[in-house]
């Protein structure tokens, strides 16, 4: 985005999705900083501090899916502001916060924990909650959530931002780590080897599911 190009058409699918508010601020300097050096700029947003830089907005709606597709507001952000659709009454709506949250039922706490650029740290996770932790990138929220909390609760379930993988073989008992499992399970109550019950095991050949298919019609 530093590019010195110039007489180039940049369009951006929501740059600020996951992005801190200071971040985002940062984020504005370089979108004015394309559009100063001669660019035209399109930016897919919701975010309004982005909205807010905006030579040019176009509004679509009204709603969605078979109810969108139109332009309901086109113009800059005051004229926006002053229009009567779900996007100006969206940023003319006051935040609320929570003034009830949940109460907490116990602490995750981790006590004199380093990792990283994190250093003797002391922090507790209330139970039963939603907790959210926030702030700016590189500042290790990462490595407490993912990293640390773990080590020392390895019943949390982590659930990261890597793509869903597997093969033609994959299910969702394979893919939760719970085949083992079932597999376990079927072969205590059916007497066999678990291999039978595995997709790539002795069960996967024919004449080895013929070969149950006799044991069983003899045991019957």
């Amino acid at each position: 985005m530093n590019s010195s190009l110039a007489d180039i058409a940049y369009i951006f699918d929501e740059p600020s999705a996951g992005l801190h508010p200071r971040d985002v601020h940062q984020l504005n300097a370089l979108l004015r900083g394309l559009r100063d050096k001669g660019n035209t700029v399109l930016v897919v947003e919701h975010d309004p501090d982005v909205i807010a830089i905006a030579n040019s907005i176009v509004d679509m709606g009204p709603a969605t899916g078979i109810n969108g597709g139109r332009v309901v507001y086109q113009g800059d952000y005051a004229g926006l502001r002053r229009s009567d659709t779900p996007t100006a009454r969206a940023l003319s709506r006051p935040l609320r916060l929570n003034t009830q949250p949940r109460k907490a039922t116990g602490q995750l706490r981790l006590h004199d924990v380093s990792l990283h650029n994190l250093h003797h740290l002391n922090v507790s996770f209330p139970m039963v909650t939603l907790t959210v932790v926030t702030g700016v990138a590189g500042s290790e929220k990462s490595t407490l959530v993912n990293r640390l909390l773990p080590r020392y609760y390895p019943h949390a379930v982590l659930i990261d931002q890597r793509a869903l993988g597997g093969t033609r073989r994959s299910t969702i008992a394979s893919y939760m780590g719970i085949a083992e499992s079932v597999r376990a399970l079927f072969a205590r109550v059916s007497g066999h080897s678990a291999s039978l019950f595995s997709n790539n095991g002795q069960g996967a050949c024919p004449e080895c599911r013929a070969t149950l298919e006799r044991e069983r019609f003899i045991r019957a």
